[in-house]
């Protein structure tokens, strides 16, 4: 009898263990990502191909160095706009958008440093982009199918 109320004890902790464990797993798991997407227009008389040299091998490195932030890089080939650009960052949770971007243009302190560090590639993208028509907006992520 005894044997049995000790089995039916641990089992019920054990349960009680899984349980929380599993609602604590969710609420981490449901952290929101956001996605920021950047529109980029090529300016006039600017080489496609050195321009796509620039993001692809210059700009793109500035994000080694920033945990939770995939970046990438596209052009249009169909649709409303062909022939303009976009970047894509996504980030891992809000959190994370808002350590490396506090609010709307403002930098943390590690994008500072990393735009400081690399001054030099970050001041070329308005050499290949018109500063004018650039825009960017934010996606708080709903849902994902995978």
């Amino acid at each position: 009898m005894k044997k049995q109320v000790l089995i039916l004890s641990s089992l019920s902790i054990t349960i009680f263990l899984v349980s929380a464990f599993s609602v604590i797993q969710k609420s981490s798991d449901n952290e929101q990502g956001v996605i920021g997407i950047h529109y980029l227009t090529l300016n006039p008389g600017i080489d496609k191909e050195e321009a796509e040299n620039y993001l692809k091998t210059e700009w793109l490195t500035l994000f080694l160095e920033t945990p939770g932030i995939n970046a990438s890089v596209g052009v249009a080939d169909r649709g409303k706009s062909p022939g303009d650009y976009v970047m894509i960052y996504t980030f891992d949770s809000k959190w994370t958008r808002d350590h490396y971007f506090p609010s709307e243009g403002q930098y943390g302190e590690e994008i500072k440093k990393v735009v400081e560090k690399h001054s030099l590639i970050y001041d070329k993208l308005f050499k290949y982009f018109d500063k004018q028509k650039y825009s960017h907006i934010n996606y708080v992520l709903l849902a994902e199918a995978k």
